[in-house]
């Protein structure tokens, strides 16, 4: 009897419908841009780019990312097939639809999530449902797939690492519930199959993202909700197999963060706000994600949420103490009333457990909208299931249908208009500064969209805006200064003021300045923006956006010194203070190196470059490129023999040697070679 409860007869027929119309809300999004962090781990990751399916290219795709410990070589590798099938990334639709088919799986095993868990309801609490709840199952799948909560981790191509970390702890949990079932049937051979589940699970997610290792706890929740032991002997397995699958790895994960702080505290050495002050911070976002999952108003979303401020005490914001307080009350009602009210207690405990890790002492960034994905599957559980508790007392099934349809059209539309948006970067920027005026990363994408489609004066003006906006951060002005160095006096429009010795421009901004040279008039920073991105670079973090727009503007100096010229002094003192930073990102640091030597070698001061390269072993004895770089320069400053001797040492340091770097050794050997020769014969 209990199997057939909340079986919808046409089950095949309703998923369908409800993956048409989930495609039908991201359609117009589908061939929408790159954005944000695509960019570092897609297009300038030359890993993703596979050219073969060999093994060699495959492991180096799958750990070609470095924002996780466990480097989420499965997501990886999905987004370099996804790359190397598509042709390449000129085409986003690939990347997107495949994240739309996540989805879209995704949406059908939340739908058999709430069908077990409902059943397992029923079971326990002898509660009937009526016709109504046949269709609960597909309100609750429904809901969390058209939910606008959840676009980000579809339209924004890395969040597949978030959705397909979704994807194995859904199937993990889902067959650990059937061994449960068993269990609670009397089979032991139900424990094989929980372990099955939560082994799977656990591989299989935390090789997607590390969020999976919460899997254990959402188990744990679903028993203490929906499952009791019925005999001593049942409670007493159960609690050996809970010990040693989730309290015993969970502490011994404790004990080692407590004894490897500084794993926890390095991450804080790249953020503008303390382990304490992101604490208390997160109270407050918790309840910012909740109410954006009751009440979806479109203005509130947004790629970004850095204009949320920071609480540096429990009343600064005074919203602190409350958000706090509503959490502890929140944790308590769960616990009290499990059960009186099992749904409840299960909305709030698999929210909170679901934000666990993304929102607790890491450090992270402080919110996203794509940490949602799998939490909301609580609230969400919780809303409809009370919806059909409130709604079955109508006889006419009419009102129930009615309310719930307006509830999904309402949803759909909403996403509709969301993923309309992000149709292109354009769009997306323009209602980023419409809707968070007080985001820096907003002024900034808007800033780039300008300054591609060749409209400086905006550039500049949201580029100085996200620098006021975020005084801490250092690539904001970067980016100011390299559009500066692009930009005409005559683009901007300011008229002169003339008198018999010289032109003046009094309209002009005071972070801006103007040189005459042999080419005419040019725009500059002024000198006390250039001193202010100085002072940064040497005690702010350089994260690797940081380290781009330092790269953009070097290459600039290197290819157009008529309009960048003039910043190469800046530049060499500014690589160095980079790159000596002890709190820039390890992995852009050898990066900068060798665009610091690239632009020494540009502007002919090869001793400069020498000396960086020399420098550039000590920081990194391990890698054989700085060798080849040392080797190469001894060569172009005709040191024969000590470039020799330097490229013989590559074999003999016994270091890690590609075949890309191989060849390029061999070249230089015969260019020596060649050299001697040539030599000789004089």
């Amino acid at each position: 009897m209990q199997q057939n409860l909340y079986v919808n007869q046409r089950l095949p027929l309703t998923l369908l419908a409800i993956g048409i119309v989930v495609f039908v809300a991201y359609l117009p999004g589908l061939r929408g841009p790159f954005v944000f962090d695509d960019t570092y781990h897609i297009l300038s990751n030359p890993a993703v780019a596979l050219e073969s399916l060999d093994l060699t290219s495959l492991s180096r795709a799958a750990l070609s990312n470095d924002s996780g410990p466990l480097k989420r070589p499965l997501a990886m590798l999905s987004l370099a097939l996804t790359h190397h099938f598509a042709g390449g990334a000129s085409n986003t639709l690939p990347f997107k639809l495949t994240n739309l088919a996540i989805h879209l799986i995704n949406t059908g095993l939340i739908y058999w999530l709430s069908l077990l868990l409902l059943r397992q309801l029923s079971s326990r609490s002898g509660y009937s449902p009526s016709r109504l709840h046949t269709w609960l199952p597909a309100l609750v799948a429904a809901t969390w797939a058209l939910h606008p909560l959840q676009l980000t981790s579809v339209l924004y191509v890395v969040q597949r690492m978030t959705s397909l970390s979704a994807l194995f702890v859904l199937v993990g949990t889902i067959t650990f519930i059937y061994g449960r079932l068993r269990v609670q049937d009397n089979r032991v051979s139900g424990y094989l199959l929980m372990t099955v589940g939560l082994l799977t699970g656990l591989t299989l997610g935390l090789a997607s993202k590390e969020n999976a290792a919460l899997l254990p706890l959402f188990i744990l929740i679903i028993e203490y909700v929906f499952f009791h032991g019925r005999t001593r002997a049942d409670r007493n397995r159960l609690k050996w197999f809970y010990s040693l699958a989730v309290f015993v790895p969970y502490t011994l994960a404790l004990l080692w963060l407590l004894t490897h702080l500084d794993f926890i505290l390095s991450a804080y050495v790249f953020r503008d706000f303390s382990i304490s002050e992101r604490l208390l911070t997160e109270p407050r976002i918790l309840w910012f994600y909740t109410s954006l999952i009751f009440y979806p108003n479109i203005q509130r979303f947004g790629l970004f949420h850095d204009d949320i401020a920071v609480s540096t005490s429990l009343f600064q914001p005074w919203t602190t103490v409350v958000a706090l307080a509503g959490l502890v009350v929140a944790l308590t009602v769960a616990v009290v009333v499990v059960k009186r009210r099992p749904v409840l207690s299960f909305s709030i405990l698999w929210f909170l457990a679901g934000h666990a890790m993304e929102s607790s002492f890491l450090g992270l960034e402080l919110a996203h909208e794509h940490r949602n994905y799998l939490s909301t599957f609580g609230p969400i559980f919780g809303i409809a299931y009370a919806l059909a508790r409130i709604l079955e007392r109508y006889r006419a099934i009419t009102i129930p249908i009615g309310v719930f349809l307006l509830m999904l059209i309402t949803l759909a539309l909403t996403t509709y208009i969301r993923a309309d948006i992000w149709r292109s970067e354009d769009s997306i920027a323009a209602q980023l500064v419409r809707n968070h005026p007080q985001s820096a990363r907003a002024h900034l994408m808007f800033a780039q969209v300008h300054a591609q489609k060749r409209n400086p004066v905006k550039a500049i003006n949201h580029y100085k805006r996200a620098a006021e906006l975020a005084p801490l951060e250092t690539g904001y002005l970067l980016r100011l200064a390299l559009t500066v160095a692009t930009t005409t006096v005559a683009q901007l429009k300011v008229p002169p003021q003339s008198n018999a010795t010289t032109s003046k421009y009094p309209d002009l901004p005071a972070f801006l300045s103007v040189s005459q040279s042999n080419e005419g008039t040019r725009l500059e920073l002024a000198d006390s923006v250039l001193d202010e991105i100085t002072k940064k670079l040497g005690s702010r973090p350089i994260h690797p956006r940081t380290a781009q727009g330092l790269a953009e503007l070097a290459e600039c100096a290197r290819i157009n010194r008529d309009q960048c010229g003039y910043i190469y002094p800046r530049l060499v003192e500014w690589y160095p203070l980079a790159i000596q930073n002890p709190r820039t990102f390890s992995g852009v640091r050898n990066d900068m190196i060798i665009s610091l030597v690239e632009t020494y070698l540009a502007y002919g001061d090869l001793i400069e470059a020498l000396e960086m390269a020399k420098r550039a072993r000590t920081i990194d004895p391990s890698n054989p490129n700085f060798v080849l770089m040392e080797a190469d320069l001894y060569f172009r400053l005709g040191q024969l023999d000590k470039s020799e001797r330097t490229l013989l040492s590559l074999d003999m340091a016994g270091l890690a040697i590609t075949s890309s770097v191989k060849q390029q050794a061999d070249i230089l050997a015969t260019q020596i070679a060649s050299q001697r020769g040539q030599s000789t014969s004089r």
